[in-house]
């Protein structure tokens, strides 16, 4: 007697389920390589200026992206120092305060 790997009729039922995704996913991998190869196509038939365009907004974009990243970064960092700075005066009055309260 030979010994079944799938015993079950749930294994067989994934078993199939699995073979019917790979299937799709087969499908969907050459329906995408058409795609890329028509973009490819497509592409080589574009002007030279209107793709040089294209890539000088895209780096303006960047650009300005890394920019914003950059003043924000500043930001934090000053709102820290601020921070840093208030806490060391607050100790200070508050030194200042408990040592020489008539002064103050």
């Amino acid at each position: 007697m030979t010994e079944q790997p799938y015993k079950r009729k749930e294994d067989s039922a994934l078993l199939s389920m699995i073979e019917s995704l790979e299937d799709e996913l087969k499908q969907t991998r050459e329906v995408l390589t058409g795609l890329q190869d028509t973009q490819k196509a497509f592409m080589i038939g574009l002007d030279s200026e209107g793709h040089r365009k294209q890539h000088e907004y895209l780096d303006a974009l960047i650009q300005k992206e890394k920019d914003r990243a950059a003043f924000r970064q500043a930001v934090i960092e000053k709102t820290l120092a601020s921070l840093v700075w208030s806490a060391l005066v607050g100790l200070a009055y508050a030194i200042g305060h408990y040592f020489f309260p008539s002064k103050w």
